[in-house]
């Protein structure tokens, strides 16, 4: 795991970085805030030790360029130990402070911790992105399966992807999503003759998810039209 290590004060960078060595961490360093922002967006670490007080640019300036493009984990480690400073640091994106003087041991034991965090919490965020729900609807994207209270749908592929595609924009604002709503129904003209009963309530279903939190009068008027448009296909197919 590589870590990017900020801090101006030789002695120090050298002592905490060699200890870090014989840990199987690879250190890069820094001693002033613009070649760190420069070592930084020119490659990839696990996690970034960031002093304060350093020259050119600030520890505060250089967290809040960092927060702007990523949420790698980051410990302060700074001379400043007012509770003033520490909220602060916090406050603009750091995930642990810890204040000079220190123990290596400590440093060790707070990067293992804030790298187990972040690791883990991605890993759960990437599993809760692969399965959506929407009322009684549930989709699982790895295994292109939907559940409707709990029983199994059979979609096509093409009725599974114009799903998703509601399912993972019922929180978008608005214009969207009658957007989405509209192409939906364009769709849905184009290859009505091929839909299932089922899947049209089922699409209808995810629309009224999506009226949840969107405007009820413009939806319903999107369902009355897929509702008729229906009716007229059953009439002429009968």
């Amino acid at each position: 795991m590589k870590i990017l290590f900020v801090e101006d004060d030789l002695e120090i960078s050298n002592m905490l970085k060699n200890f870090l060595i014989t840990e199987n961490f690879e250190v890069v360093t820094a001693f002033d805030g613009e070649s760190a922002l420069q070592k930084f967006f020119e490659d990839d670490y696990s996690i970034i030790l960031l002093d304060l007080m350093i020259p050119k640019k600030s520890g505060m300036e250089v967290m809040k360029e960092i927060r702007k493009k990523s949420t790698v984990p980051i410990i302060i480690i700074s001379a400043k130990d007012t509770d003033s400073d520490k909220t602060l640091g916090l406050g603009l994106g750091a995930d642990d402070y810890i204040t000079k003087p220190f123990s290596v041991t400590e440093v060790l034991a707070r990067i293992k911790a804030n790298i187990r965090r972040n690791t883990q919490y991605g890993a759960q965020m990437n599993e809760e992105e692969n399965v959506l729900i929407c009322g009684s609807l549930i989709m699982d994207t790895d295994h292109y399966s939907v559940l409707k209270n709990g029983v199994k749908i059979e979609l096509t592929a093409k009725e599974f992807e114009i799903l998703k595609l509601l399912m993972k924009n019922k929180k978008k604002d608005l214009s969207i999503s009658i957007y989405l709503l509209l192409f939906i129904v364009s769709v849905i003209i184009v290859v009505v003759l091929l839909l299932t009963i089922s899947f049209r309530q089922v699409l209808k279903d995810s629309l009224l998810s999506v009226a949840q939190t969107n405007s009820e009068q413009s939806v319903t008027q999107v369902l009355n039209t897929i509702e008729n448009y229906s009716n007229d296909i059953g009439k002429v197919t009968s």
